[in-house]
């Protein structure tokens, strides 16, 4: 409990380990805009990006 207090406890983002992937979540600026094309190219260019998540690219439930 101290350790909480004293700002001395360790959270989820304190830890790291080798080959840990990150993320980074990018809105648009415009609310309710209809996006009808994102270029990923160049971020994909970019030293260190694995991959690109799009709402296009991610499987959906199925509706029941």
């Amino acid at each position: 409990m101290i350790a909480k207090v004293t700002g001395q406890s360790k959270y989820a983002e304190d830890y790291r380990a080798d080959g840990m992937l990150f993320t980074k979540l990018l809105l648009s600026p415009y609310p309710h805009a209809r996006v009808l094309h994102i270029d990923a190219s160049a971020a994909l260019a970019m030293p260190g990006v694995r991959g690109i998540l799009q709402w296009t690219t991610c499987r959906r439930p199925p509706t029941p």
